[in-house]
């Protein structure tokens, strides 16, 4: 249909050019012509305006076909959407909700803050001439992030100081140079015994030292010897074995020999283990002779508290009972100290009173505690009542009805006392028998 209109048209446009063609005398267009441009761009606009239409009908048409049901039009299917923790250093979020079927966001997440860290300090450690130290540093007791590190202090070296040199004489040893640390004292170079020098004299019959003066008989046979006292070797230092000396010139006829250093005798510093408040000790060695330090004890930080609950007791009628409290496990520190709570007193109830009757036994009226039952004020045994009858004939009780039994001398019956038992009474009566 669209189509023909558009033939149509075309058709109409090309009779309409051919009659522009023919212009007046003076070049002007005819009416014609002008009407026949009009209808043209009428005729165009129109093809444009169907063109259009056509456009926008197959794009609805498209839509309409590719555009889906929307599946949560009924209401949205909520699912939770979990909480995330804060940490120190990370921020968490608040729990939420959203729609498991088209995700759409129900309740927001919120930011939470991070917590920021729990700094605990990490003591320094000083250095030693031979061991390095630490610097202070802190680091979080919650999730062990270093905030400050620790940095290794260089050991202080040694504070050398020289132990000068002792020259030996004709009648004294002497020392070699040596050398020791002044802070902690220990030796760095060990000072060694030098033997005494022999005398000088100018010949075998000199008898006067030329050094020391010393007067000696010529040609000494060294008949008298004299010990020359040995000395024990140390840890760090060497030691001399005992010597022969001549009494009379002072020659040495045994020399001293130097014993080697005996090294130290380790022995074992025992670890002091910590407790919840106090730092304890590592394992250390020092030497049991010369007690030299060989491996330092460090310090070992305290545990801290292993905190447990101390459960409430809960009161009852006539026991107190106790708030909930907190103790150390290890060292029983209370922490939060358990309080008295007061008894909470009987709920009283009154336990109604019951009426006796002719067959039973009542109850005085009685009073018990509704938590937990204690009787407060005791029930007790009210006796029955006497059965209750028309006359002295009657047995039936008017109350109950309880049937009795009478023992009744009737003349017009028996002429003897006969136990009668409900209507033969009444009817002995009737008959005008005299009872």
């Amino acid at each position: 249909m669209k189509l023909g209109k558009i033939l149509l048209w075309t058709a109409v446009l090309c009779c309409f050019l051919s009659l522009a063609s023919c212009d007046d005398k003076d070049g002007n267009k005819n009416d014609t012509t002008i009407e026949t441009e009009a209808e043209t761009t009428n005729t165009q606009q129109t093809e444009k305006e169907t063109e259009a239409e056509n456009e926008k009908e197959t794009k609805v048409d498209t839509e309409t076909d590719t555009v889906p049901a929307d599946p949560c039009a009924n209401g949205h299917t909520e699912a939770i959407t979990p909480a995330v923790a804060a940490t120190c250093t990370e921020t968490g979020l608040t729990e939420g909700k959203h729609c498991s079927v088209c995700n759409t966001t129900l309740v927001a997440q919120t930011t939470v803050a991070a917590k920021g860290h729990t700094e605990v300090i990490d003591k320094a450690v000083a250095p030693t001439c031979t061991e390095t130290g630490l610097s202070e540093g802190k680091h979080c007791s919650v999730c062990s992030t270093v905030l400050v590190a620790q940095t290794t202090v260089a050991a202080k070296g040694h504070t050398e100081v020289i132990d000068k040199a002792v020259a030996a004489t004709c009648t004294e040893t002497g020392l070699t140079e040596g050398k020791h640390c002044s802070a902690c004292s220990t030796i760095l170079k060990a000072q060694t015994e030098t033997p005494t020098i022999a005398h000088s004299y100018d010949s075998k019959y000199d008898e006067s030292c030329n050094v020391c003066g010393f007067i000696r008989d010529a040609e000494c046979a060294h008949i008298n010897t004299t010990t020359i006292a040995g000395v024990g070797a140390t840890c760090t230092t060497t030691g001399l074995t005992t010597g022969t000396k001549c009494a009379k010139c002072g020659e040495i006829l045994v020399a001293q020999q130097i014993i080697p250093e005996k090294g130290h005798t380790e022995v074992i510093d025992k670890a002091v283990a910590p407790t919840c408040t106090e730092t304890g000790l590592s394992e250390g060695k020092h030497c049991s002779v010369c007690s030299t330090v060989l491996a330092a004890q460090t310090t070992v930080a305290a545990k801290g508290h292993a905190e447990v609950i101390d459960k409430a007791v809960a009161a009852t009628c006539t026991e107190t009972g106790l708030t909930e409290g907190k103790h150390c496990s290890v060292c029983e520190t209370v922490f939060v100290e358990q309080t008295t709570v007061a008894a909470t007193g009987h709920n009283e109830v009154i336990d109604k009173a019951v009426a006796p009757t002719c067959t039973k036994t009542g109850l005085s009226e009685g009073k018990h505690c509704s938590v937990c039952n204690t009787v407060i004020v005791l029930q007790t045994s009210v006796p029955m009542l006497d059965h209750t009858y028309t006359n002295t004939y009657d047995t039936s009780c008017n109350i109950c009805g309880f049937i009795r039994e009478l023992a009744i001398h009737c003349p017009n019956c028996y002429g003897e006392d006969v136990d009668y038992v409900g209507n033969v009474v009444a009817d002995c009566l009737n008959s005008g028998g005299d009872v």
